[in-house]
């Protein structure tokens, strides 16, 4: 059965590099749906954004007109002109359309739209913060150049833990099993896999890293051990000194990584209020005021 859509929907859009999620409000605020679809992201899936969208837009609104929505879309890889430019380009019509970074649109929802601020923690990793209207960010330049304590930063270790125990130059251990296994124990074949994966692939073995970790295995401990210090790093550098700000970590290594943290960073979290994808329906509504 189809949802009530009436004119003025919000839609709130949180595309990422392993997912995109989708939130529609209707006209007084309440939540239409909510659907999970595959990686939107501009590095690497600008092509594949705007249908991926639509197409969860319309499992929850099947009947909606874009000309009357309010529309706010934070998505990964915003800093590429050019992939941001055609995404803008073949935007749907709306009756408002903002694009923000993913980051932006995390912290909006973290902190139900007031000041805050955030270090998402999944395929990527970024600090942003928000204060009385100025944006401040820290780290999230792209993998593998950057993005140190991410899902993907983490994959990517785990891969040379994987190879170099294959070969011997450390001990065969519960984190090289599992990372060997898809590919039948051969290092070559883990190799070539890995010439050709992206930032979601590595990221893909987060799970893993995570599940040795917890059967004490100690290459897995360390390697999440040293997440935690360049997550520290990035709160440090938001803070710039003042840590009066409240902060929250999001993304699928949050909750991993939190108690792994340093005395100071901990000290100064708080749970995040929404979801990014809401946080930009809230956003969204704003415009829908105005």
């Amino acid at each position: 059965m189809s949802a009530s859509v009436g004119p003025g929907l919000c839609i709130g859009v949180d595309g990422g590099a392993s997912k995109t999620r989708v939130v529609v409000l209707n006209g007084d605020g309440r939540c239409l749906g909510e659907r999970i679809g595959p990686a939107s992201s501009l590095n690497g899936h600008a092509a594949q954004a705007w249908p991926r969208i639509r197409q969860l837009v319309a499992a929850i609104a099947p009947d909606m007109a874009w000309a009357t929505a309010h529309v706010v879309v934070g998505i990964a890889g915003i800093e590429l002109e050019a992939a941001r430019a055609r995404f803008l380009a073949e935007a749907p019509p709306a009756a408002s359309l903002e694009v923000l970074s993913d980051a932006h649109t995390a912290c909006l929802g973290a902190h139900d739209l007031g000041d805050g601020a955030i270090v998402s923690i999944g395929t990527g990793v970024i600090g942003f913060a928000t204060r009385s209207g100025q944006t401040h960010r820290v780290a999230g330049w792209g993998f593998p150049h950057d993005d140190a304590g991410s899902g993907a930063w983490l994959g990517l270790a785990a891969v040379s833990h994987g190879l170099a125990a294959a070969d011997g130059r450390c001990p065969a251990d519960a984190l090289s099993a599992a990372v060997l296994a898809p590919h039948a124990g051969d290092a070559t074949a883990l190799s070539q896999w890995a010439c050709n994966a992206r930032a979601g692939d590595f990221a893909a073995l987060a799970p893993c890293i995570v599940a040795a970790a917890d059967n004490a295995c100690p290459a897995a401990v360390a390697l999440l051990n040293r997440a935690a210090v360049q997550i520290d790093a990035i709160i440090t550098a938001l803070a710039a000194g003042d840590s009066s700000l409240p902060l929250a970590l999001t993304g699928g290594l949050a909750d991993t990584l939190a108690p792994r943290l340093g005395p100071a960073s901990r000290a100064g979290l708080v749970a995040p209020r929404h979801s990014p994808a809401m946080g930009a329906a809230r956003r969204a509504e704003q415009h829908a005021s105005h």
